[in-house]
Parts: structure tokens; C-alpha cells; sequence
């Protein structure tokens, strides 16, 4: 008896049907369907239904808005570490032709700063230039 029941709760959580949750009889009083306040309902529900959908739809554009602009900072952000990798074993082959020469170590240049990551653009604009510049 007790699997049974689990069983049929872990089934029910997994095949979950789509329903549409509208409101057929509001405060649980019995309408006529063709009544005008309860056409009027029923078109604010679904008024409410189609702006959510709207702002899901824009939350997903948001969404791969800011994923184009997270890999287009990561593709910057790899040039740049490579640029300053170049940058270090130059300093170093520097320092150590130096070093050959008899410079005392505390008149070796210093070496090259770590750059700053870029970071995101604020603002709609700010993408579109982002991306016109690469």
C-alpha cells in the first residue's frame, strides 16, 4: 500500500500534463458563461497570461544578451592574457640579458603590471559598440 502511493507520487511528479489554469468560476459562485462581467474576467486572465508571456519572452532575450556579451568579454579577456604573456617573457629574456651583463638585481626593470579583466558594458548601446569594434 505505502510503495503504491510513492509510486504513484514519483510517476506524478515526473509526467506532469500541462494545464491551463484559468478561472472558470471566481470566489467559487456559479456563472453563466455567457455573462458579460465573466466574458470580461476571463479576458483579464488571459490579458494576464499574454503579458507574462511577454515578459518571459524578453527575459530570454536578456538572458542571450548578456551570454553574447559574457563570450565576447571572454574572447578579449583571452587576447589580452596572451598579450601579457608575451609582454612577461620578453621582461624576462630582458632581466636575464641583463643579469649577463653584471646589473645588479635591484636595477632590473620591474616587471609588467597584470591587466585589468574588461567588464561588462551597462546598457543597450554600449553592446551594439562593443560588437561593432571586434
Amino acid at each position: 500500500m505505502y510503495g503504491e502511493k510513492l509510486n504513484q507520487a514519483l510517476y506524478m511528479k515526473d509526467h506532469r500534463s500541462e494545464t491551463d489554469h484559468t478561472k472558470l468560476f471566481p470566489e467559487g459562485k456559479g456563472r453563466h458563461l455567457t455573462n458579460v462581467g465573466f466574458i470580461e474576467e476571463l479576458d483579464c486572465v488571459d490579458e494576464v497570461c499574454r503579458k507574462s508571456s511577454e515578459a518571459k519572452g524578453q527575459r530570454k532575450m536578456a538572458k542571450q544578451q548578456k551570454k553574447v556579451k559574457k563570450e565576447f568579454i571572454k574572447a578579449k579577456w583571452k587576447g589580452i592574457l596572451t598579450q601579457h604573456k608575451r609582454v612577461v617573457d620578453g621582461w624576462k629574456q630582458e632581466c636575464k640579458r641583463l643579469i649577463m651583463e653584471g646589473v645588479a638585481k635591484k636595477n632590473l626593470p620591474k616587471p609588467p603590471k597584470w591587466p585589468l579583466k574588461p567588464k561588462p558594458a551597462v546598457g543597450q548601446a554600449d553592446t551594439v559598440t562593443l560588437i561593432q569594434r571586434s
